[in-house]
Parts: structure tokens; C-alpha cells; sequence
């Protein structure tokens, strides 16, 4: 199964979102402030104990990518698996995007769709399109489409230049698709832009590159009323995703 570069770097994403956290043995504050520190090892050596979901993940992470010492696949497998068992959903997005792509665990497409399904049913975007690209690949089209409009809606940058290309592909019949087209791209740069941001993924940068590009050839298809229409819709979508994407962080 082909994954796409986005998905490649969804581990890294799904390790960014973390929520608000209390007192706890291990002091997962602690552990992150030194993470994104640049001290690892210090990070390790807080979440030598690791007890919430949170700290599991967290210490998986590290585990699994060999940050701050040497890897340990096995505890950071077992880590990872706990903390998504106890429905902490960026653990949940994260290992089914392992499992999806293999390499640092095996590679289980059964138990990957599983893992998605769970953490997309907690509304994680990245879940949502993972879960899309795997049912598509396995032929399911209707039930993946309806996973990436979903994923596009909370502003998931993979999701929205995929339906992007197919308005675009579809503009040659339907007129009215190459605006949709032009928003989604407009969108999708927007979005993986500011992922590029937090992350620094490469991936990220790729995709906000490809959907400017796209974009850009939209301004010699379409007329000037067409472009203004666009733009505004755009942003009218833009502060409706910006919405949902907090009302998600305040549950």
C-alpha cells in the first residue's frame, strides 16, 4: 500500500497536540518543557515511570525514535499500545500510522484501520485521513470519502489537496469544481504551512509547496469573478475550521 509523504510525517504531528495537563509521579510538564528544549535525555530521565497516557506516549516517543539514547522498540511499542488503549487519541493516531507504514514496528493494516477508526472517532484529522488513504487503497472509495471530507473539515492539509486534485480533475465538465478546487488548495497551503511551523516536517513543507503551485495555475482558469468568489469562500471556510479546531481543544 502507498502512503503519502504527509503520512509519513504524522507521527511527529500527532506527538505535537498535547493538551493541558495536572499534577502526576511522572511530571510530564517537566518532560516536555526539556523535549522541546532540545534535552531529550532529561525528558527520558523524568519519564522513567511513566503513569498517564500522556507520559506513555510521550516516553514511547522518545523510545521508539531513539531521542535523548538508544531505542527501545519493545518498551516503546508496549507504551504506545497502553497509552492507546486507554483511549488517549494522539496514541491512538500515532501507532495507527505505524502500523499503516511498518518500518520501526511491524506493519498490520487490519490492526492500523483499527487504530484509526478509534482515534478519527475522537475527531483527530490526521487519523481521519490516514483511515481514508488505507480504506481507499483497500477499495472501500465511499466510506474513505467520507472519512477525508471529514478529515478536510478540521483543516487536515493531505485531505484537502486529494479532494482538490479530484475537483480539479472533474473542472473539465463541472466549471463550478475548479473554485472548489481553488479553495481546497488555498486551504491546504494555509494549513501545511502552519504545520510547518510547529514541526518543521519536510512533508509539510512539500504539501503547502504542491497546493500553492496547483493554485497558482487555477488563477489562469478561472475568471475574475470566479477568483474573488474563491478567495472569499476560502476564507469563510478558513474561520470556520480555525472554530472547529478550537472548540476540539477546549473538550
Amino acid at each position: 500500500m502507498k502512503m503519502t509523504g504527509m503520512q509519513v510525517g504524522l507521527y511527529a504531528l500527532a506527538m505535537a497536540v498535547i493538551l493541558p495537563v495536572s499534577g502526576a509521579q511522572a511530571d510530564f510538564k517537566t518532560a516536555m518543557d526539556a523535549y522541546k528544549a532540545g534535552s531529550p535525555a532529561a525528558a527520558r530521565a523524568v519519564l522513567q515511570d511513566p503513569s498517564t497516557p500522556k507520559e506513555k506516549a510521550l516516553l514511547a516517543h522518545l523510545l521508539l525514535r531513539g531521542f535523548g539514547g538508544d531505542p527501545d522498540i519493545p518498551r516503546g511499542e508496549a507504551l504506545l499500545l497502553d497509552a492507546a488503549m486507554a483511549g488517549y487519541a494522539p496514541a491512538q493516531s500515532t501507532l495507527a500510522n505505524m502500523l499503516a507504514t511498518g518500518g520501526v514496528i511491524a506493519k498490520n493494516e487490519a490492526a492500523a484501520i483499527n487504530w484509526a477508526k478509534r482515534a478519527a472517532e475522537q475527531k483527530r484529522p490526521e487519523a481521519m485521513s490516514l483511515l481514508a488513504d488505507v480504506l481507499q487503497a483497500g477499495g472501500d472509495t465511499e466510506v474513505a470519502l467520507r472519512w477525508r471530507k471529514a478529515a478536510a473539515t478540521y483543516g487536515n492539509a493531505a485531505a484537502l489537496i486529494t479532494l482538490a486534485k479530484e475537483d480539479q480533475a472533474a473542472g473539465e465538465n463541472a466549471p463550478e469544481r475548479l473554485r472548489s478546487a481553488y479553495v481546497r488548495y488555498s486551504l491546504a497551503a494555509a494549513f501545511a504551512a502552519q504545520s510547518y511551523r510547529r514541526t518543521k516536517s519536510e512533508a509539510d513543507a512539500l504539501i503547502s509547496h504542491e497546493a500553492q503551485a496547483h493554485r497558482a495555475s487555477l488563477d489562469l482558469s478561472l475568471s475574475e469573478e470566479q477568483l474573488t468568489l474563491g478567495v472569499e469562500e476560502a476564507n469563510a471556510e478558513l474561520k470556520a475550521i480555525v472554530g472547529r479546531l478550537k472548540a476540539l481543544r477546549t473538550k
